[in-house]
């Protein structure tokens, strides 16, 4: 059985190294400091001409890199990220549940509150981060749903941090945002994902004279058979039409199709 360890040196530490140098050629700042204490706030080495300070102090210097990032102290942060992620895989996969079937809900929900734990204790730096690339949450996926304060998520988290919806179908309310604790001001905000199994519903409504009228008799006698009073607009993910296909069409926005 592979080991967390082995994990982490075959697929997490050239991560981690690579997370380093990128903070280093993108985020770092200059760590000269003024006589009176002021820091230096000029970032990126390659574009660093002089020392600046906030309050528009310069003086003549090359960048400094923080004393903290030399090469053992890089090493001993990686082993540091290593050691907690051998304890985290430990705490999450290898719990004392005894069925099966306990201990995956049980490890499930293990990590969920984790991440939870993990999102409240820094709930203030996140909320000065945005991001539209990167799923905050999970910082694995991109991102398609975007809250009233500005954090977006992925489906899964969505499905994973939200609640379900007792109204629709395969939708989800976030009351508020995990990341900021911002609450929804006015109501929660709904979001609707497509179902694994669904592909694109598309309604294709073809025109030409007696055409347009067959149509409207054929949708009328569908609606009346499924019986489930449900707007066709509920039923597909996009309407199409053409000739009197098109005229058509508005007649499938009010909640009673052509009554």
């Amino acid at each position: 059985m592979t080991s967390p360890d082995d994990i982490f040196d075959r697929d997490l530490h050239r991560i981690c190294d690579e997370g380093i140098n990128a903070y280093l050629s993108k985020f770092e700042s200059c760590s000269y400091k003024f006589p009176e204490g002021a820091p230096c706030v000029s970032r990126l080495e390659a574009l660093h001409g002089h020392h600046t300070s906030s309050g528009g102090q310069t003086a003549q210097g090359p960048f400094l890199r923080e004393e903290a990032w030399t090469d053992e102290r890089r090493r001993l942060w990686i082993s540091e990220i290593r050691l907690r992620f051998s304890g985290y895989y430990d705490q999450f996969f290898r719990g004392g549940d005894n069925a099966h079937g306990s201990e995956v809900e049980s490890r499930e929900h293990r990590i969920l509150e984790e991440r939870k734990t993990v999102h409240t204790k820094y709930h203030k730096d996140w909320a000065s981060i945005r991001s539209n690339k990167t799923c905050l949450s999970c910082l694995q996926a991109v991102p398609d749903h975007v809250l009233g304060c500005g954090h977006s998520y992925c489906p899964r988290c969505i499905q994973e941090l939200g609640k379900s919806s007792s109204h629709f179908e395969c939708a989800w309310d976030m009351l508020g945002c995990v990341l900021c604790k911002s609450p929804e001001q006015e109501r929660p905000h709904l979001v609707k994902l497509r179902a694994r199994c669904a592909g694109v519903r598309v309604l294709a409504l073809d025109g030409g004279g007696i055409r347009g009228i067959v149509e409207l008799i054929l949708l009328r006698s569908i609606d009346d058979a499924i019986g489930l009073k449900i707007p066709v607009r509920d039923m597909v993910d996009l309407i199409v039409g053409t000739s009197t296909g098109e005229p058509i069409i508005p007649k499938l926005l009010p909640h009673q199709l052509l009554h």
